[in-house]
């Protein structure tokens, strides 16, 4: 990409050049203010081309009268003030001229800012998505505010880059996956700027194992269970009961029948959502009492199979919806979404004056929790339908239904002060 924007020495004129398309365009002696005119000028051929082509099938074989405004395109670029304004000059044009035998921006010649402009230039002349190119522009603006705007690129060595990562290393200042997006975003800048013909930036020694941030994902349940109490600390992680009594005393009807349907069944607001009247079965066959669900949980797979205490058939018998294949539905009959459960929770927590209250899905975990203390940690994992882990796998080819249905029962006088 970096040759298309690369502009030579023109001594007839004793300035700098560029030739795009049959017309050849003149910059003046400045070297950084030609690169970055130059990017625009092949950004806007590139962008008629692809209209052309869009349009009569054929790229231009020369530019469009009137075409390009040279004015606009230094504007766009930084390189002028806007039109109407008292510092609207050029300052492309410089008394000094550059020795002829320069043929690349020297290494300390552009500023981090600078670079980065063209590198946007060329990145949106690739035809890459609106909504990819704010992302990039985004990632690499946030990127340069740290490393320096005004940083010659030159001078962007070892020690720098080493500071830089060290700032998104800190928890504080970004999370763990935006820091690592807008380090791999500026990492691809200067890898372009090291590409590029005229920039020709040198990488230091260690370049891809500094430009890295290691975002660290639990293996398994195990440890994803150790990074939620490290991050979240345990009281956080689990619901009180007079936190969930102050909930349910103040939530709607169909919003207590979401919160049995979390405590109950050890469920996320996704599963919730997704319900049908199908999924009440009783050995495999429909039931109409809705005192059981017999279904599998969709993100592993796993039968998931409890009976429901008789608050949470009451409370779902209220509130389900008439006419509509999935349990609950809006007003409009359609579906519910895990958005709107989340939503909705929302309000409730500051209605209920519980703000300090987990979010929705603990309920899950709370629920988990409690029928680990109530039985063991074989009949937890069927009671959260999970995934085997650790040994556990016979569980899950003869599945003790009945101690997980005799800790259902020991589980509804845990939470029997909820709704008593």
């Amino acid at each position: 990409m970096g040759k298309h924007s690369g502009v030579t020495w023109f001594a007839q004129r004793n300035c700098y050049a560029k030739k795009v398309g049959k017309r050849r365009f003149y910059f003046g002696q400045d070297e950084r203010a030609a690169v970055l005119e130059s990017a625009a000028i092949v950004h806007r051929w590139k962008e008629l081309n692809s209209a052309s082509i869009a349009e009569t099938g054929s790229p231009l074989s020369d530019w469009p009268k009137g075409e390009p405004n040279r004015y606009a395109l230094q504007a766009r670029a930084g390189l002028v003030a806007p039109i109407g304004s008292a510092s609207a000059s050029p300052v492309a044009l410089q008394t000094a001229p550059i020795a002829p035998a320069v043929r690349r921006v020297a290494v300390g010649g552009l500023t981090t800012e600078q670079a980065a402009k063209v590198y946007l230039g060329e990145r949106k002349a690739d035809n890459i998505s609106e909504r990819t190119w704010e992302t990039v522009r985004n990632n690499l603006s946030k990127g340069i505010e740290v490393l320096g705007r005004e940083r010659p690129i030159g001078d962007v060595g070892q020690s720098a880059l080493v500071a830089f990562v060290a700032y998104f290393k800190v928890a504080d200042n970004a999370s763990q996956i935006y820091a690592k997006h807008v380090v791999q975003q500026v990492k691809a800048l200067l890898c372009w700027a090291s590409d590029h013909d005229q920039i020709q930036w040198e990488k230091p020694k260690r370049f891809d194992s500094i430009m890295l941030i290691q975002t660290v994902r639990p293996r398994n349940e195990k440890e994803l269970e150790a990074l939620k109490e490290k991050k979240l600390g345990p009281d956080r992680r689990f619901f009180r009961i007079d936190q969930l009594k102050a909930l349910y005393s103040a939530a709607c009807p169909v919003m207590r029948a979401w919160l049995l349907l979390g405590l109950n069944c050890a469920i996320y607001p996704d599963h919730i959502a997704g319900l049908k009247k199908s999924d009440f079965k009783r050995d495999g066959k429909r039931i109409t009492t809705f005192d059981r669900i017999e279904t599998l949980r969709s993100k592993t797979l796993v039968v998931s199979k409890h009976d429901l205490w008789p608050e949470t058939t009451a409370a779902i018998m209220a509130t389900m919806s008439d006419g509509h294949k999935h349990l609950f539905s809006r007003k409009g009959n359609g579906p519910i979404t895990r958005t709107l459960i989340a939503q909705k929770y929302k309000k409730l927590r500051t209605i209920a004056k519980v703000e300090d209250a987990p979010g929705f899905k603990y309920l899950r975990h709370t629920s988990k929790n409690e029928i680990k203390k109530l039985s063991s940690e074989e009949i937890s994992v069927v009671h959260a339908a999970q995934t085997p882990k650790e040994g556990i796998d016979a569980i899950y080819t003869a599945p003790n239904w009945e101690a997980h249905a005799a800790a259902l029962v020991k589980l509804r006088e845990v939470f029997k002060e909820v709704w008593s």
